[in-house]
């Protein structure tokens, strides 16, 4: 099969026909899809992918490891709540050891060492996974309102 065609009409000579030109215009080519019996998973269409990269760090100093993790929307630290400015922190009791912050879709976690979330199974088969930051690593709560109640992290750690 032919690509589209364009027509282009120039205007009349005095005493000639009408010329008409032609010209291809490249093909767009159509996503393939999959043969029969095979799926790729990948979750919800539109749905972000999860998993691992790296990119070049600044000034050429190692890769830095970018993550895409999904997981609980809230990260348990160590750290008293003033540690982390524009986040709540709760801490509900002085029986607690640690304390619980609730960033809002959008912000930016500049992680001071031991902050974490927890992996776990729910009833319903959603599966949220851990999360473990070290001193330096960024995490940015992408967006919230998944499935099962979790939440999808943009985790970058700092080189080591």
């Amino acid at each position: 099969m032919g690509g589209r065609r364009v027509v282009v009409k120039k205007k009349k000579k005095a005493a000639g026909r009408k010329k008409v030109a032609s010209a291809r215009l490249p093909r767009r080519r159509a996503a393939k899809k999959p043969a029969a019996g095979s799926r790729k998973k990948r979750g919800a269409p539109g749905a972000r992918r999860t998993g691992k990269r790296a990119i070049s760090g600044p000034s050429g100093h190692g890769a830095i490891r970018v993550d895409v993790v999904r997981g609980s929307i809230n990260l348990y630290t160590p750290h008293r709540s003033t540690a982390y400015p524009g986040i709540m922190v709760v801490r509900p009791g002085p029986q607690w050891t640690e304390g619980l912050m609730v960033p809002e879709e959008g912000q930016t976690i500049v992680a001071l060492g031991g902050e974490h979330a927890y992996g776990y199974t729910t009833p319903a088969g959603g599966v949220a996974q851990e999360i473990v930051l070290e001193s330096g690593d960024r995490a940015t709560l992408l967006k919230v309102g998944l499935p099962h109640y979790l939440g999808e992290w943009r985790v970058e750690r700092r080189p080591r």
